[in-house]
């Protein structure tokens, strides 16, 4: 069985009992700060996993909370990615709006991987797959055949396919550092066209993120529209707002506005959009709900946007 162990499983001591014959860690960046303390806390609670691990740990080595985790695992450790000397790491990465392709070289032998997921960090994530199956005893032809045989993941990075040429991304990314990724992504995809931005933020979670989200729009979108996450029993207008200081510190030239209902959000910026454009709709992913204080109601963002692009047409 593969499964996901989150910072509040392990704090809470829900895998108590569980022994994992290997576990992988892809990143760190700030989520979940209403439940922990602070980004140390948080990063101790994930490295609970590791320090009593029986299997082999299988970490990245490109990011700083990975490099960390080296000397906690009393097994085996697995490194992967891009830029440090590491076990498996990728070359030659080739990006194109329908996948990624790139070497991947380890000491146990090169593969060609082509994925039919775009963006760097899929890149990552593959690695970390391949990593992992290896040290369990898969081979390098079975891992490529699994991960080339991936079509997408619901709400990650998922395009959504239409007669009008436009480019719609769906994105759960929904703290800073995942904004950033995908902005960067589409811009690596982006040649003559805008990255147009629609997100949000959770209300009743970690509060200093939304600034920081703002931020990273302000840098890396060319146009954003702010709207309505998942409200619950805050103002949706106050998350908003609390958005818009951190864009407008940031680029007080940023051209933003802000359209509280996410339903018109999502159709403002596909009037606005051009085949040329790369349009990035935030925040939800897979989620098909909205929730709000009165209960949740039904909302899904890959709809709208068919929705939203089927209006052109008329």
């Amino acid at each position: 069985m593969v499964m996901e162990v989150s910072s509040h499983a392990l704090e809470l001591k829900r895998t108590v009992g569980l022994s994992f014959a290997g576990a992988l860690f892809t990143n760190l960046s700030q989520d979940h700060l209403d439940f922990h303390a602070s980004i140390e806390e948080y990063f101790l609670a994930k490295a609970k996993l590791f320090r009593t691990l029986s299997g082999t740990a299988v970490l990245n080595g490109d990011d700083e909370w990975g490099q960390r985790l080296r000397y906690i695992p009393p097994g085996p450790v697995v490194v992967y990615g891009v830029k440090s000397q590491v076990d498996f790491q990728a070359q030659k990465i080739q990006l194109e709006k329908s996948g990624v392709s790139y070497i991947l070289d380890s000491e146990v032998g090169q593969i060609p991987i082509s994925l039919r997921l775009t963006g760097y960090f899929n890149v990552y994530n593959s690695l970390g797959a391949a990593s992992l199956c290896w040290s369990q005893g898969i081979s390098l032809e079975d891992i490529r055949a699994g991960l080339e045989a991936v079509s997408g993941v619901p709400g990650r990075f998922e395009r959504i396919h239409n007669d009008m040429g436009l480019n719609v991304i769906v994105d759960y990314a929904h703290t800073p550092d995942g904004l950033e990724n995908i902005l960067h992504t589409a811009r690596d995809l982006t040649t003559s066209g805008r990255v147009i931005l629609v997100f949000g933020a959770g209300g009743d979670r970690d509060r200093s993120k939304r600034p920081l989200m703002g931020a990273v729009a302000a840098r890396l979108a060319d146009w954003v529209i702010i709207t309505s996450d998942n409200p619950r029993s805050e103002n949706p207008m106050e998350i908003c707002s609390s958005i818009e200081t951190g864009l407008v510190t940031t680029n007080p030239q940023a051209h933003y506005e802000i359209i509280v209902q996410r339903q018109e959000a999502i159709r403002s910026a596909i009037k606005l959009a051009t085949p040329a454009d790369v349009v990035i709709v935030a925040g939800k992913g897979h989620e098909t709900y909205q929730e709000f204080a009165t209960g949740r109601v039904h909302f899904d963002d890959g709809e709208e946007v068919r929705a939203a692009i089927k209006e052109l047409k008329y």
